[in-house]
């Protein structure tokens, strides 16, 4: 089975095919004799080539999802032998706004240095060590000096900020309550999370008149901060945009393709993108959502938010705790919450990892709760969408495997590991938080078990 790096990597092979290369006002790289082209991924690269002529001139100008794509430089051949800079559409775009805002091209450098750089090689070299920079840089991949310098290149660059604290775990109330207002009406909102400038990301779901339930995640990115983050959607010609103001009279641009849609809305202070998952050619059978969605149904949904309350930015502010009944040491009040001591959590925790980090997949399938549902990746022609897939046991976990523990889920590890024995865990609705809200735990009758595994691929044990 490949590797998540290989698996991603492949993905965006995939989605990549319709990338364009503009040579137009194209700089040379002069080659010296002995310099090599750098090499891409397996794409098919010649085709591409071929065909940018006839496309090249249909991406001059453009505003919408391909003002928001993330872009690579790459050094190739042409057709005489000349190496040349091309620029290469990735099929990602930035959550943090369009063209030439300094957080989209932040955004983009930032994720095209990582792309180039053997991050899973660095982390794999830490083994079960703290690289030393998750107290000044644990919002972001970086594991040296030469990431860490490079993130602060870009960071003075473009004169941003960094993220340096994240509010875990809201509930929609609080989320709310953060933002300002009830600006989700009918939406329900889980596993929501919040960075210290009130930049929140969040799964929702809705129950939409004359269409059904639907699923889709949302994320506000607060101008000023560079936030790590990107959204693969395939080849962003497949879409169909427009503008559209809603009913509550803020304007937003509406993309929708044949798996999935997109509702964005360019704010003041903050940029928002809702990644919806559901289009026009999706199933009735689909696990998230009630099946094909048009244009109307996608304006309805626009109009379930209001977004005049996300702007201006008002979170994060402080939320009151609820008073203790009396007073307790701290490892009382985790008892109170979780209904085990603070010692024993960590302990089970510790093992959980000891075992992960030897690679002892057999042990950490042994230690979920069963059964559960994996939402993984699946191909269809040619195009990755998330499904659905019921494991009853260790044994049907174990092929999921690597989808799961990817290097995202790996960096909320590490940035919320002190020890090897001592982690950064929570306490809420009766259950137990680690690795940033990715990980969740309880005690049930049969001892301490797994009950949820999330990574930033959106890929999930629950």
């Amino acid at each position: 089975m490949m590797s998540n790096k290989d698996f991603y990597k492949e993905t965006f092979s995939q989605v990549r095919s319709s990338s364009e290369i503009r040579w137009e006002d194209m700089p040379k790289a002069k080659s010296d004799g002995t310099r090599r082209p750098r090499r891409i991924l397996v794409l098919a690269a010649v085709i591409c080539l071929l065909a940018a002529f006839s496309i090249a001139a249909y991406a001059s100008d453009w505003f919408g999802l391909r003002d928001m794509e993330v872009v690579d430089e790459i050094v190739v051949q042409n057709p005489d032998g000349e190496e040349v800079v091309v620029e290469v559409f990735t099929g990602a775009i930035s959550l943090q706004g369009y063209g030439q805002t300094p957080e989209k091209l932040a955004s983009e450098e930032w994720q095209n240095f990582l792309s180039h750089y053997d991050v899973d090689g660095v982390a794999s070299a830490l083994g079960n060590n703290l690289s030393g920079y998750e107290e000044e840089y644990g919002m972001y991949q970086v594991y040296n000096q030469e990431m860490a310098d490079k993130l602060d290149e870009i960071l003075a660059k473009y004169d941003l900020k960094k993220h340096t604290e994240m509010i875990l775990t809201l509930s929609e109330e609080d989320l709310c309550t953060q933002v300002g207002g009830d600006f989700l009406g009918e939406n329900r909102a889980f596993s929501a999370y919040m960075y210290e400038d009130g930049t929140f990301k969040f799964d929702g779901q809705i129950s939409l008149a004359d269409y059904g339930l639907l699923d889709y995640q949302l994320m506000r990115c607060v101008k000023g901060t560079l936030t790590d983050v990107a959204l693969n959607i395939g080849n962003s010609m497949d879409y169909t945009e427009w503008a559209y103001e809603t009913t509550s009279g803020v304007p937003v641009a509406l993309a929708l393709s044949a798996y999935k849609a997109l509702v964005i809305a360019d704010l003041p202070d903050s940029f928002v993108t809702i990644n919806v998952l559901a289009g026009t050619e999706t199933p009735g059978s689909d696990i998230f959502s009630s099946g094909a969605l048009d244009s109307a149904d996608l304006e309805r949904f626009a109009d379930s938010f209001e977004f005049s309350l996300l702007s201006p930015v008002k979170g994060p502010v402080p939320v009151e705790a609820d008073p203790a009944p009396w007073e307790a040491p701290e490892n009382d009040l985790f008892l109170q919450a979780a209904g085990v001591t603070e010692e024993a959590a960590q302990q089970y925790y510790a093992q959980f990892l000891a075992c992960a980090e030897a690679d002892d997949r057999q042990a950490v399938a042994e230690m979920l709760h069963y059964p559960g549902v994996v939402r993984h990746w699946n191909e269809v022609d040619r195009s990755y969408y998330l499904v659905e897939s019921t494991v009853a046991n260790a044994e049907e976990f174990l092929a999921y495997y690597e989808e799961l523990f990817t290097e995202s889920l790996w960096m909320r590890i590490r940035e919320n590991q002190y020890t090897k024995e001592w982690s950064d865990l929570f306490t809420h609705g009766g259950m137990i938080g680690a690795a940033g809200g990715s990980i969740w735990f309880a005690a049930t009758d049969e001892g301490f078990q797994i009950m949820t595994i999330q990574n930033d691929e959106e890929c999930s044990f629950r």
